[in-house]
């Protein structure tokens, strides 16, 4: 996927300064630890989901995991992605099941941190200090404070987000359900998260979707995409605008179809685009 995206430093920014974690002892998690001294205010959650032989975590900026920090024998570190901060660890050779992982994260939704206490989803964030952020995440708000890595859960079980970065006593960032669900796939089926590449750009600084560039030869342009076609939705998820783009331009697979519709000349169709794998 090649976007003209406004600075989107999400990622590079949380990758300086890494450290390493140690156990957090009574406290049912982890916690930053540097020169071999545990902090105690850095807990970080750890939980099972994508099924059996699955743990999911996520780092706050400055935070390293061992390889698989008291998991027990058996366990590795099979991914990071360094712009989600997602890490999974495997026992065995799993086999991923996205049915544990839900769409439930949306303003104005409920959803439920492990200690059943009730969380209010109340904003999408979509850029970070002026710059657009690679997919768009949540602002939620409860009673109690939450670690990173928590998961949030809607009334199925599933899980709907998971805790990323904390922003005061009971208020929380939360990379969505179906970012989660499509990172630790990749983590767990290939070691890195592989990102798609459509041949396209985009400029933040229209209002509507539309593509500024389609390249010749890529993605895009072979399932007929052209510049100047406006995104109205991708496998049926709504485009309102750049962010809104970007999200669902980073959900997509390589190799895997999905269904752009756009707005062209007056006339509406659905195209199918098959991303290629990106390189870089």
């Amino acid at each position: 996927m090649k976007l003209r995206m406004a600075g989107c430093l999400w990622g590079a920014a949380l990758m300086v300064g890494l450290l390493p974690l140690d156990r957090a002892r009574g406290q049912g998690g982890w916690r930053l630890a540097e020169n071999g001294g545990a902090i105690p205010s850095q807990p970080v959650a750890v939980f099972e989901a994508g099924g059996s032989g699955i743990r999911i975590t996520a780092l706050p900026a400055g935070m390293e995991l061992q390889q698989s920090p008291g998991l027990g024998p058996g366990w590795r570190k099979c991914g990071v992605d360094p712009v989600s901060r997602l890490v999974a660890y495997v026992h065995g050779s799993p086999s991923f099941d996205p049915s544990g992982f839900s769409l439930a994260c949306t303003v104005g939704n409920l959803l439920q941190a492990p200690d059943g206490a009730p969380m209010k989803v109340i904003k999408k964030v979509q850029q970070w200090h002026g710059n657009f952020l690679p997919f768009t995440l949540y602002l939620a708000e409860g009673p109690n404070p939450l670690p990173v890595g928590a998961p949030l859960r809607d009334g199925s079980g599933r899980v709907a987000g998971v805790v990323s970065r904390v922003e005061s006593r009971g208020r929380v960032l939360l990379v969505p359900g179906e970012v989660v669900e499509r990172v630790v796939a990749d983590l767990v089926e290939h070691g890195r998260l592989r990102r798609a590449h459509l041949g396209v750009s985009m400029s933040p600084a229209r209002p509507e979707a539309s593509l500024t560039q389609v390249m010749d030869g890529g993605a895009a342009a072979r399932a007929g995409l052209k510049a100047g076609d406006r995104i109205r939705k991708v496998d049926g998820a709504p485009v309102s605008g750049y962010a809104d783009a970007v999200h669902a331009f980073f959900l997509m697979r390589p190799g895997r179809q999905a269904a752009v519709e756009i707005a062209r000349d007056g006339r509406v169709m659905v195209l199918e685009v098959k991303p290629d794998l990106a390189t870089k």
